[in-house]
Formats: structure tokens, C-alpha cells, sequence
């Protein structure tokens, strides 16, 4: 599972259906050993809170196990390949998960003989399918359906050097896999981070005029909350960004205080909106606390089906 781009409608419903059952399976006690035996190798290049808890959570409810491999304390870190690496690990391990760049993602799937799962990469291809279908898992439970949503999704923080090959980690799987659900995605951001080459956003829109959907991009935070179902703010760089590096949220933080999501924007969206973020947030600088503790967010249910949905892709990929 590289990223959501590379699924159909159909087969998102088919996880999407899995993470349910398996999230009532867990709450009413029902045993779901699926992975009895299994293990899971799980590649870490980049620091986490909630990937890792929940992948080894998951793999143990699952009755398989789950071995947290530091990126710099294996043969990596010394020269070894990752082709080398991955079809080493393949005899050892039932599954992969990795967690860096997109490139060595690549090779990792192409050289590994067991199924290889992203859990969100940096670099010309930065994608999140977990967290997204985390985030699709939480839409279908508080909206019960998909079709004709509006979905805002929304720049909070940038970065003085930013560039758009290398976009935020969730945008790309938003991207494509919102159209084939059948929801409307409006993306807000200062004209100076488009988060795309306008290549990908062409195949984008084709992707939308395909399924009957739409895919606009904005520039004004009232104008994207307008009317719309979910709302869902993120970071365009990482919380942990460089002390001398700080997002432009903190450099200049009077230019940039019109993009912090706060009552009065949600104001302008639908009565029964929801709003996500997912995690971790610049509070007061992305979002407000208001707002996140507030009766409109799903902030926490969204962080949880973290668990239910990983368990799924699992389960379907390695059972």
C-alpha cells in the first residue's frame, strides 16, 4: 500500500468495511486473531507518537507481532542496499511497514516479497494512506455516507524554503482518493504554496471530472469553510521543524494570523460540521484550543481509527 492514488472506489470500501468490523469486534470483545503467527517489521526513519503505538497495538490484537526497527540502528544506517534489505527482511518477516522517503519506499516495494505498507513518506511522493483512511473511516462514521461532502482541506504553517515536489503528507492521498468516495475537495492556501506542480493537479481534476466530483483551490480560508461538511487543518511542515527553520507562523506571525482555524471560520460552515486534524497540532498557531476541544471536532475518534484502520490493511494484506 503506497498510496490511496493506486485504489478504486471499490477497494476502499472493502478497508473501510474491515476497519468498521474490526473496531466492533474490538468493542464488544469478540476475538479477530487474523495475524496469528504473523509478524510485522516496521521501519522507522522519522520520529512518531501514534503510527507506532497503534501499528504494534494492532499487530497484537491481531494476535501477530510487531518489531520496531530503528532506521539508524540497522545495516542501513552502514551502506547496505534497500534491495538488499528488503529481501532480506522478507525471509524473516510477513509484512513490512515503513516510514520515511518516498524513493527508498519504492524500492523497498519493489525488491520485498511481502506486502509493504507506507505509513507516511517525505520526498517527491509524500503520501499518508493511513492516517487518510483513518480520516475517511471517521467521515463515513459521524456523516454516514460520502457522496456530494464537502471536504475543506486547509493550509496552517509553512515553510521560508518551501517547495512544492515535496508536499504535505497528506494532501496527495486527499487528492485522488476524495473522488472516487464521492466528496467535493476545496483546498485552502497562500498562493505561494500550491501544494502541487500543476501536472498532478491536472491529473487530479481529471480524476474529479471522472467520478462527478469537484476540486477547487483557494486562497481564502472563509471562502473554503463555506458551507462546507469537514474541515480538516494540517501542518504543511512537521511540528518538530528546525529551530532556525521555524514555519512562517512564528517568523511573521501577524501576515499569517488569518490562517489560524478558529470559531469564527467554522462559523461559515455547515451546522453539523466536523473538524479534524491529525495530530500533531500547532495549537494557537494552526488551530485554537477552542476549537480542537470544542463540540465540533473529531480530533480524537480520528487519532483512534488510526488503530482500526491499520488493522484492517493488515489483516486484508497479510492474513
Amino acid at each position: 500500500m503506497i498510496s490511496l492514488a493506486d485504489f478504486t472506489r471499490e477497494e476502499l470500501y472493502v478497508i473501510l468495511d474491515a476497519a468498521a468490523e474490526l473496531k466492533l469486534k474490538l468493542k464488544y470483545g469478540e476475538p479477530h486473531r487474523y495475524l496469528e503467527g504473523k509478524n510485522l517489521g516496521m521501519i522507522f526513519e522519522r520520529l512518531s507518537t501514534r503510527t507506532r503505538v497503534s501499528f504494534e497495538t494492532g499487530m497484537a490484537q491481531l494476535g501477530g507481532h510487531a518489531q520496531f526497527l530503528d532506521a539508524s540502528t540497522l545495516q542501513l544506517a552502514h551502506g547496505e542496499t534497500i534491495k538488499d534489505s528488503a529481501r532480506v527482511l522478507s525471509r524473516y518477516l510477513d509484512g513490512i511497514m515503513y516510514r520515511g522517503s518516498f524513493e527508498k519506499l519504492l524500492e523497498l516495494a519493489r525488491y520485498a516479497t511481502v506486502p509493504v505498507i507506507s505509513a507516511a513518506t517525505t520526498g517527491s511522493g509524500t503520501n499518508h494512506p493511513c492516517q487518510t483512511l483513518a480520516d475517511f473511516q471517521t467521515i463515513r462514521e459521524k456523516k454516514l455516507k460520502f457522496e456530494g461532502l464537502k471536504v475543506a482541506l486547509c493550509w496552517v504553517s509553512g515553510d521560508p524554503s518551501y517547495d512544492y515536489h515535496k508536499p504535505p503528507t497528506l494532501l496527495y492521498d486527499y487528492l485522488f482518493a476524495c473522488p472516487n468516495l464521492g466528496m467535493n475537495l476545496v483546498i485552502a492556501c497562500p498562493e505561494e504554496y500550491d501544494p502541487f506542480p500543476p501536472t498532478i493537479v491536472a491529473q487530479a481534476r481529471k480524476r474529479a471530472e471522472l467520478n462527478g466530483t469537484s476540486l477547487e483551490f483557494v486562497r481564502d480560508l472563509k471562502e473554503a469553510y463555506a458551507g462546507a461538511d469537514v474541515i480538516h487543518c494540517k501542518n504543511w511542515v512537521p511540528i518538530n521543524y528546525p529551530a532556525h527553520q521555524k514555519p512562517l507562523h512564528f517568523v511573521q506571525p501577524e501576515k499569517y494570523k488569518g490562517w489560524i482555524v478558529d470559531d469564527q471560520f467554522i462559523s461559515k460552515a455547515q451546522k453539523d460540521v466536523i473538524v479534524m486534524n491529525a495530530l500533531p497540532a500547532y495549537r494557537g498557531y494552526e488551530i485554537t484550543d477552542e476549537v480542537i476541544e470544542g463540540p465540533y471536532s473529531v480530533v480524537f475518534d480520528e487519532a483512534e481509527n488510526r488503530l482500526h484502520a491499520q488493522k484492517a490493511v493488515m489483516a486484508l494484506l497479510m492474513r
